[in-house]
């Protein structure tokens, strides 16, 4: 199957949020909960400007590295303008986007987080049951994929991705009752005091590209496409410079990027233009824009016409918001073959909020 025809099959059979953060969030992201999710959550990835309070009474703290902190109940997270947040809890994961504050609750069954303004997308990979608050509003779900959003004059929103949500009023409010249920293409809306509005159609692309957004969200680094083959103990003791190559292209397989940078270096000792594509890919992998975007330059100044080369460097434009620039190089190594640039010009698209081209 090609990585075009890879690309239309995970749109269709899975939530589109699973196949958008991809292999290159596989480790950040683990699908195993961490021992803290259960009661809470930990911080996977952040960025921006992050600040935690500490129980109801405590005070705003900005977190300087937020990823692996825990959050408690008791505990709220806010998030800058340009900011987001991407929690680990014990029934999936929470997106918290920018300029948002969501605390977690604490309740006798289970704590229930709650949305307190701005927007959060919920990813629940099944049981138990769920229920996330915003305002006046309860979001009750399990296996699904949406958005909710509260506003500044306390309307609260929501739209589903995937899977189906019921979506009604809080106990507080008066609730549980006139509760509607919301399922995949659409959405509901409940002002201040009122009950949630019938569901009604609504373009989720919207709601993809608010999640693509989010630069670290926004490009599965799936390099290379094909997993390499060889045995690696054997490449890393060989004298010859292909197979340190090869090596590095395992080691970036399995998710290490660092090491197979080395890899990649040690090979332009005796090579000296190779392999800078592959660092840039490698850097990519590692979260490292600026200098994915150092070596992308090399590889293309050592090679203008390499495909690889430029799919490089437009995956690296694509990671600084460059996006139209980005678009240009991937479409031109699309055309010449090279099967990464065929998955980064999609979400380039999608970064545009154009589903339609994503998904040629």
């Amino acid at each position: 199957m090609t990585t075009k025809n890879r690309f239309l099959s995970r749109l269709k059979r899975r939530p589109f949020w699973l196949f958008l953060i991809g292999i290159a969030l596989c480790e950040a992201f683990s699908s195993s909960p961490s021992p803290a999710a259960p009661q809470g959550g930990v911080i996977k990835q952040a960025r921006g400007t992050v600040s935690i309070r500490r129980g109801p009474q405590g005070a705003w703290e900005r977190l300087p590295v937020p990823r692996g902190r825990a959050v408690r109940p008791g505990d709220a997270l806010r998030t800058g303008a340009d900011s987001w947040v991407v929690l680990l809890t014990g029934e999936g994961k929470i997106l918290l986007g920018p300029g948002s504050e969501m605390e977690l609750v604490a309740r006798k069954r289970r704590p229930a987080w709650r949305l307190l303004i701005g927007r959060i997308a919920n990813f629940l990979y099944g049981q138990p049951q769920s229920d996330t608050e915003a305002g006046h509003v309860i979001a009750a779900a399990a296996g699904t994929h949406y958005h909710l959003s509260l506003a500044g004059d306390g309307t609260g929103t929501l739209i589903v991705l995937s899977g189906a949500v019921d979506f009604g009023t809080t106990r507080e409010a008066g609730g549980p009752g006139a509760a509607v249920r919301v399922t995949a293409g659409f959405e509901s809306s409940a002002l201040p005091g009122q009950p949630p509005r019938p569901p009604a159609a609504t373009d989720i692309s919207r709601a993809i590209a608010w999640e693509a957004e989010m630069d670290a969200l926004s490009l599965p680094i799936e390099y290379p496409t094909a997993r390499p083959e060889g045995d690696l103990a054997a490449l890393l003791s060989s004298g010859q410079p292909v197979d340190w190559l090869k090596a590095g292209d395992i080691l970036l397989a399995q998710r290490q990027p660092e090491k197979a940078e080395e890899q990649y270096r040690r090979a332009r000792k005796a090579m000296p233009d190779a392999a800078w594509a592959r660092t840039a890919f490698a850097h990519l992998v590692a979260g490292e824009a600026a200098d994915a975007g150092e070596a992308a330059a090399r590889a293309l100044s050592a090679a203008p016409a390499d495909p690889e080369a430029i799919a490089a460097s437009g995956a690296a434009l694509l990671v600084q918001r460059k996006t139209g620039d980005a678009l240009r190089l991937l479409e031109q190594a699309s055309a010449a073959g090279q099967p990464e640039a065929m998955l980064y010009a999609g979400l380039a698209y999608l970064r545009r909020g154009d589903l339609g081209k994503a998904n040629r």
